[in-house]
């Protein structure tokens, strides 16, 4: 198992776009430990983009290859 330096709180949001992606917001925490005794909350806003090779999805609206973006990355806590 891989140690990471944060944990994930859980999703906060998860909103479909017409061009079938994702803007999905994650509540992080990062632990009092790695920050000398100051543990931090963050939101994290990502965009998912599957890619658009299935033949149900519209080739004209879906023109996107698997990519994932960072939206928006805020401190909750100081």
């Amino acid at each position: 198992m891989v140690e990471r330096p944060w944990n994930r709180r859980g999703i906060v949001d998860i909103t479909y776009n017409n061009n079938h992606s994702y803007d999905v917001t994650v509540r992080i925490d990062i632990p009092s430990e790695q920050l000398n005794g100051n543990g931090k909350e963050d939101l994290v806003k990502v965009r998912i983009s599957p890619s658009c090779d299935s033949e149900k999805i519209n080739k004209q609206i879906c023109k996107h290859e698997f990519k994932l973006e960072i939206l928006e990355y805020k401190h909750i806590s100081h």
